[in-house]
């Protein structure tokens, strides 16, 4: 038995497609377990595109907290959930450098709710997407 059975469609249209699409990939979100090699990794943030996994969080803020010292942290794509780095500024250190990339400004990103949702002081925030192409995204369409 094929285990995507429930997300596939029955035909309906594009918008039956996009969301069938979108409840894939929040099926792929809430299952995957990466593959990472450190001796304890976490997922920190909501399910789904919010949460990210960390290596020995715990560590981190065992070196950041007693010595003062900052640890850096980078998120490569948020989607307007900001859910991973209040989870590092709470949970492993409030002395994280917390760097956060997405294609678009935060007032263009739908958010939780379909808000756009300005990201927390301590994030910095930046409009700027990796890719291996050149090309601009405006107002949610490639240039």
């Amino acid at each position: 038995m094929d285990s995507l059975g429930p997300l596939r469609g029955h035909g309906g249209g594009e918008r039956e497609g996009l969301s069938e699409l979108r409840r894939a990939q929040e099926f792929i979100q809430t299952r995957w377990e990466p593959v990472l090699h450190c001796a304890t990794a976490e997922r920190l943030g909501a399910a789904g595109d919010g949460g990210k996994w960390l290596c020995d969080p715990h560590r981190i803020g065992e070196r950041a907290r007693p010595a003062g010292d900052r640890c850096l942290v980078y998120n490569v794509g948020s989607s307007g959930f900001f859910d991973f780095e209040e989870m590092v500024h709470r949970e492993v250190s409030e002395q994280c450098e917390i760097h956060t990339f997405d294609l678009r400004p935060w007032q263009e990103l739908p958010g939780p709710r379909s808000r756009a949702r300005q990201p927390p002081r301590y994030i910095r925030y930046h409009a700027i997407g990796l890719s291996d192409q050149d090309y601009q995204v405006r107002k949610g369409k490639r240039m």
